[in-house]
């Protein structure tokens, strides 16, 4: 029994899964099968995008440091090779061997010492990254030259040093020693790598001196230098001693005890939750390592192009999936909504004809009869609210007027000259805003509209004006997010933000600010228009509060404007008017939220 009991939970989990996505309304039904297909198209996306980028990274990673290293090395042994060069010319310089012919004197004059010292320098000069060199008797008398601080010497003969004997069995070649195996000492704390060679007599080949060249390891691999952008560390090793290490703490104490020859020419390392790459080349002719260690996060704008073309792929899915929604919202989910809501008001008392469709489906069809129900019902009322609706759109023409012509003419002129001028888009943009202004404000005829729209239609009005008026103004919305599906008679705002730019700012020549506000205030809906312009003295403002100036054009969309808030909410303390001379004007309209709501009912 057990057993058929857990063999029959699955089913229980599906017929359960089945029931509560049935009984759920075609919106959400749509919305999670579109979330899982979105959901799933990504999901693809990512997989393909991870292992596509994970083999594209390896191979350019590597490559990028391989290439890095070859540089280095090429460069380093270019640079070495060079001054080898120029030090064996040098050596064989006719000043050095007369200098060395008198080796055995103790005593040297004057005048060689300048002229060896003279050619030391010149030798210097040919070496852009050497900063000094020593020329070293046997006997341990010396002479230099530097660019900047000359060593001191810490060794009183050569014989005495630990790279004599390997120096002389190179027979002429260099050798390379870090900071001259200690026989120098070098004030300023830089690291030197330091050539050392022996000196041969041209006419008895018999060993009379020896040449230090001492060049910073920061010159010598100032290349390998490495960002925070760019990631790449170098490390330097002989057999016996350290030349350059990492920056990096991580890797330097990683790589403090190993031993060159055993680490791989090629690994990848994890090392404190970075991943790096290591390759290693070796110089046998210096008895080198070269290590480069790339880290891999450091090459992400190389992928960029990649997730370009991931974000592409997921927004053109997205925008897919958004069509069908919206396709399917529009012509099957909303409309079933909508008749849905019809009905359940019709039960409340609220009749009105539902718009569903144009078009003659099944949709159209349930439309047509529903609508065809409450014809007779609803044509008793009809009238009535055809009247107040004829009597409202009246006054609300006489604003309208006022406004259209010469604003809409000269949006279409600057609009014109955007369009002379090749600014297509700027121009495009306008014209949708023009017409997103007229189609608002006319609103279907309605007389009502949400303070969200009310705003929008400000927006646009204000943005076709900064066209004719460039850098004059600034708009600042300050409004509730709970004030804006608030209802309230249409073309309220829109006037007064009028009246604000040209007899508030505009006067003053200067650039001023529209700010507009909107909350919820002890049951009243509160809405303040402030604008920073020239103001109004005592005398203009009691004459703008009197009725006397409606024939004043100046003050025509602020008297009907207030007049229309009247007449709908049958009140005359809906408005304050605050003005100061050059202190700006603040208009306030407390709107009670009772009344709006009663008004919203009787327009419908």
């Amino acid at each position: 029994m057990k057993k058929k009991s857990l063999l029959r939970k699955p089913d229980l989990y599906i017929r359960h899964f089945k029931d509560s996505f049935g009984n759920r309304n075609l919106a959400s039904k749509f919305n999670i099968l579109y979330i899982f297909i979105i959901s799933f198209f990504m999901l693809c996306n990512i997989i393909i995008l991870h292992i596509f980028y994970n083999y594209t990274a390896q191979n350019t990673i590597t490559a990028l440091a391989m290439q890095n290293l070859d540089a280095i090395y090429q460069n380093v042994d270019t640079s070495l090779h060079s001054i080898s060069k120029i030090s064996g010319y040098t050596m064989g310089n006719s000043v050095i061997q007369n200098y060395t012919s008198e080796g055995s004197q103790t005593d040297y004059s004057a005048l060689m010492n300048k002229q060896l010292r003279t050619t030391l320098y010149l030798a210097l000069e040919s070496m852009p990254l050497a900063t000094s060199i020593f020329f070293i008797s046997e006997n341990g008398h010396y002479e230099a030259a530097a660019r900047y601080n000359l060593p001191k010497m810490n060794m009183t003969y050569p014989c005495e040093t630990n790279w004599y004997e390997k120096v002389k069995s190179l027979h002429g070649s260099p050798l390379y020693t870090v900071n001259a195996d200690n026989c120098l000492d070098f004030s300023d704390g830089e690291r030197y790598l330091s050539m050392i060679r022996l000196i041969n007599n041209t006419e008895s080949a018999k060993p009379v001196g020896y040449m230090i060249i001492n060049i910073p390891l920061s010159s010598l691999f100032t290349f390998s230098k490495s960002t925070k952008e760019n990631y790449s560390d170098i490390c330097v090793m002989s057999s016996n001693y350290m030349i350059l290490n990492f920056s990096d703490d991580i890797l330097r104490s990683h790589f403090s005890t190993a031993l060159p020859g055993e680490i791989p020419a090629y690994q990848s390392l994890l090392l404190d939750g970075k991943r790096y790459l290591i390759l290693k080349h070796y110089n046998a002719s210096l008895d080198w390592y070269y290590f480069s260690a790339t880290r891999y996060t450091s090459y992400f704008k190389e992928y960029i192009p990649f997730l370009l073309i991931f974000f592409f792929t997921m927004l053109s899915c997205m925008i897919a999936f958004l069509l069908i929604a919206f396709t399917t919202k529009h012509f099957i989910t909303k409309p079933v909504y909508n008749l849905n809501l019809a009905m359940k008001r019709t039960e409340q008392g609220k009749l009105k004809p539902v718009h569903l469709t144009k078009y003659n489906d099944e949709i159209g069809s349930l439309q047509q009869s529903y609508n065809e129900m409450i014809s007779q019902i609803h044509s008793l009322l009809e009238a009535k609210i055809k009247e107040q609706k004829l009597l409202r759109k009246f006054e609300l023409n006489i604003m309208q007027e006022q406004i259209k012509p010469h604003f809409l003419y000269n949006s279409l002129n600057g609009i014109a000259y955007l369009i002379k001028s090749n600014q297509n888009n700027t121009a495009y943009d306008l014209i949708i805003s023009l017409s997103e202004y007229y189609r608002e404000s006319l609103s279907k005829g309605s007389e009502f509209i949400p303070l969200k729209t009310e705003i929008h239609i400000v927006q646009n009005y204000l943005k076709l004006q900064k066209m004719r008026f460039q850098d004059i103004f600034e708009d600042i919305y300050e409004v509730e997010e709970n004030a804006l599906s608030l209802q309230i008679p249409k073309l309220v705002i829109q006037p007064l933000v009028e009246n604000s730019l040209y007899h508030g700012i505009l006067p003053t020549g200067g650039y001023g600010i529209i700010r507009i506000r909107a909350y919820i205030k002890a049951e009243h809906l509160m809405l303040h228009i402030f604008d920073d312009g020239i103001g109004m003295n005592e005398t203009k403002l009691q004459s703008v509060l009197k009725s006397n100036i409606d024939n004043n054009k100046k003050s025509f969309g602020l008297r009907k404007t207030v007049e229309r808030l009247q007449i709908f909410y049958e009140s005359d303390t809906v408005y304050k008017i605050i003005s100061a001379p050059n202190q700006g004007t603040e208009i306030i309209f407390s709107l009670p939220l009772s009344a709006t709501e009663d008004l919203t009912e009787n327009e419908s």
